[in-house]
């Protein structure tokens, strides 16, 4: 749906996929993804994945306007965890 794709398009695409079915036989019993199973996911896992890839950007950003981060992040240790992504991918 990043691209464009609708709902349609992608169950069409990921039920057909060898990989996904595979997936879906170990995992799920064989059920196909479903149109419920794909709001779902956008509404949550998709939608993590959107804030986290629009965070990694704005660090991104931020490294390229400091002329990068080498002398700043030695000291600093672990990401804090509001920071960090604690979701799936």
């Amino acid at each position: 749906m990043h691209n464009g794709e609708t709902a349609a398009e992608i169950l069409s695409w990921a039920n057909e996929s060898p990989a996904v079915n595979a997936v879906l036989t170990r995992h799920f019993a064989g059920q196909p993804i479903t149109e419920d199973n794909l709001s779902r996911w956008l509404q949550g896992g998709y939608a993590g994945w959107l804030e986290h890839r629009a965070t990694e950007q704005a660090v991104e950003g931020l490294a390229v306007a400091c002329g990068g981060v080498d002398e700043y992040t030695a000291d600093a240790g672990p990401v804090p965890g509001h920071a960090a992504y604690s979701g799936s991918l």
